[in-house]
């Protein structure tokens, strides 16, 4: 299995992010011990699409995400869902749990997806993901990624 399935050259930035259909969820169940660590997984309840540079992404129905693992505590603060970073979240969570992408593309992938937050929130996720996402990426499993992979189909457009 090619990790990760898109290598893109370093220093690539994010020069097109584009969202073709709105973000539909269902909640799908809890998971965690830990009262401040436990997490809610949502699925898509329909296909997502979106673009990145040249690569049209679809997250097909039934594609689970936790909001961006935001902990429990911080969630007053950080509604995953809100229509300020949720273009960011979704298309993050999924492209770095099926690892389509090396992770500090993904990690751009968020920031540009968040075009309707404040330069200081956009500041905050980034460096959260950038610093503490190695933990979560590093203990990616061969079955998970597999696993996240069924649910996204990549295209690439040219000349468009």
């Amino acid at each position: 299995m090619k990790r990760p399935l898109i290598d893109v050259k370093k220093g690539t930035p994010v020069y097109l992010a584009e969202y073709r259909s709105k973000i539909k969820l269902v909640f799908s169940h809890t998971e965690g011990y830990w009262l401040i660590f436990r997490r809610q997984i949502w699925c898509l309840e329909e296909d997502y699409i979106f673009r990145i540079n040249q690569y049209l992404i679809t997250f097909h129905k039934g594609l689970p995400s936790d909001g961006g693992s935001i902990p429990k505590l911080l969630r007053w603060l950080f509604d995953a869902w809100d229509e300020q970073w949720n273009n960011g979240v979704l298309p993050h969570d999924g492209v770095y749990a099926g690892e389509i992408f090396p992770k500090w593309f993904n990690d751009l992938i968020l920031v540009a997806g968040m075009e309707k937050a404040s330069e200081p929130t956009r500041d905050v996720f980034w460096h959260s993901v950038h610093w503490f996402g190695w933990m979560t990426y590093l203990g990616h499993s061969k079955k998970n990624i597999e696993r996240s992979r069924k649910f996204i189909s990549i295209r690439i457009i040219e000349g468009e």
